[in-house]
């Protein structure tokens, strides 16, 4: 019997795509889409092949019309949910993963699956639950247990993250992620902490071994919070000097990102869209925004929504530019060229849905100070608070903490020191480019007084304040460079304090 004609014109078009011959591919799998059993598969390779070939419209337009061509099927809605998340359609992907087929799903591949995508994607409750009929539905292993361990760590479940994380470790006890990951739990005291377990690991294992760097910062921080400094310095300068070797950073590239982005200027304004307003905090890594992010939160009228990637997204949708979700150098060159009069309706598209009906929300997006002009020139509406923190401890909070990705800057003293004077200066460019759409706010008052601040920030708003009962901050975070400060002259000198 002769296979059907689209099921050989499938054949072939999988055929040129295994052999990377995209355009030959591309071609049989338009000629698909004409039909209805086809279409959904079809506009996802399409995708595929678009964000594989540098064209970011194409892959988001592919991947919407695989959403509105999707069907009932577990394994189909997660590669779609995938591509949607690639390209920044988050709002689609949940409706897969919510689907009514996904919820009667006990394949526990396709559960993990999801699973992993939220997680990686900040949805942890969504991501611990589909993790927990994973296992419900017999699947029981190491990797499975780490996943659902930093799915429970990040929902705040410490308890039940805790249980995870140390069967994991059961079963692999070289798992360096899942002993990190119960590191950064809770605070080390005497009675409770894992120093020797992972001093022990660190015995065992070569310098050049790859998860050498994370369990050298997982050692400073338990040691950090027992006191015991003498022997947690070590641990850090080993982790730095591992850490730095193994990461691509180029200086130069990044002094002439920053020099691009000076060449930013104010536009006259644009008329503001409709729908929830945009408060974006932004500053260095490590300097109070998750915080002040709550202390927004109290207020009824503001949702916070954590970090989200929307606005590099659209950036890249404006610029034609695939790529991370992180501004970049080739990126800020592709937008001095590029229209971006669509990002406002772009960004706000793909982030007011997170409002819930309240008026306002929370992107707390450190990096974001450094996009702030594109995002002021597109939206006359949002409003943008800075936090700034004490020089000495705002670096070393940066070199004491092991980021996912990015930031190569904070693995060397000297290079942190010229980051933060980049820093300083792009956002001195801002102040003047933007007068009074910035409010600087102090790290070191937010933890003496944060209702003061918080007062501060609701009349920046335009917002009556009511205070609410927060959480402070801990008091011991101001200063903490100081339990270091001989090993920190490096860091002091290259910021030009003084002795």
């Amino acid at each position: 019997m002769t296979a059907p004609p689209s099921i050989e014109r499938w054949k072939r078009a999988e055929a040129f795509w295994a052999a990377r011959q995209a355009e030959l591919a591309r071609r049989e799998y338009d000629a698909l889409l004409s039909d209805p059993d086809w279409m959904l598969p079809a506009n996802l390779r399409l995708g595929a092949i678009a964000l594989e070939t540098g064209q970011v419209r194409a892959a988001v337009s592919h991947a919407l019309a695989a959403f509105y061509a999707r069907e009932p099927d577990p394994p189909l809605l997660e590669a779609l949910c995938r591509l949607l998340l690639n390209v920044g359609e988050t709002r689609s992907a949940l409706h897969c993963v919510d689907d009514a087929s996904v919820a009667a799903c006990a394949e526990p591949r396709v559960l993990v699956g999801f699973g992993r995508m939220m997680a990686e994607h900040g949805f942890f409750d969504r991501a611990a639950s589909l993790l927990r009929r994973a296992r419900g539905a017999g699947l029981d292993s190491a990797e499975l247990r780490l996943l659902l361990g930093n799915a429970e760590s990040q929902a705040g479940n410490v308890a039940a993250a805790e249980a995870e994380l140390e069967a994991c470790l059961a079963a692999s006890p070289q798992q360096a992620a899942a002993h990190v990951a119960l590191s950064a739990l809770r605070r080390a005291t005497h009675d409770h902490n894992h120093v020797a377990r992972l001093r022990g690991l660190l015995e065992r294992m070569p310098e050049t071994h790859a998860d050498a760097p994370r369990l050298q910062f997982a050692l400073f921080k338990e040691l950090d919070d027992l006191g015991d400094t003498d022997a947690a310095w070590p641990a850090l300068a080993a982790g730095l000097r591992l850490r730095h070797r193994r990461v691509r950073y180029i200086v130069a590239d990044e002094v002439a990102m920053f020099e691009n982005l000076h060449k930013v200027r104010a536009a006259p304004p644009s008329p503001a869209e409709p729908g929830p307003a945009p408060i974006f905090i932004v500053g260095l890594p490590q300097s109070g925004a998750a915080f002040l992010e709550s202390l927004l939160a109290t207020d009824p009228r503001i949702v916070a929504v954590g970090e989200l990637s929307d606005l590099v997204t659209q950036l890249r949708w404006c610029a034609q530019r695939i790529g991370g979700t992180t501004l970049d150098g080739e990126l800020v060159r592709a937008c001095a060229g590029a229209d971006l009069s669509p990002l406002a309706r772009r960004y706000l598209g793909h982030t007011q849905w997170r409002a819930a009906g309240k008026d306002y929300f929370v992107d707390r997006t450190p990096g974001h100070f450094l996009a702030l002009g594109y995002l002021a020139n597109a939206m006359p509406n949002a409003r943008f608070v800075h936090l700034r923190r004490e020089p000495m401890d705002a670096c070393f909070a940066n070199l004491r903490q092991l980021f996912a990705q990015g930031d190569g800057y904070s693995y060397d003293q000297a290079e942190m020191a010229g980051y933060h004077g980049r820093y300083r200066a792009l956002m001195a460019h801002w102040h003047a480019q933007f007068p009074g759409r910035i409010l600087d706010v102090a790290f070191e008052t937010m933890v003496t007084d944060p209702y003061a601040v918080a007062r501060k920030v609701f009349e920046h708003v335009g917002l009556d304040f009511t205070p609410a009962p927060v959480r402070a901050l801990d008091g011991r975070e101001v200063g903490q460079w100081r339990r270091y400060e001989d090993q920190l002259q490096p860091l002091k000198a290259a910021l030009g304090l003084s002795a």
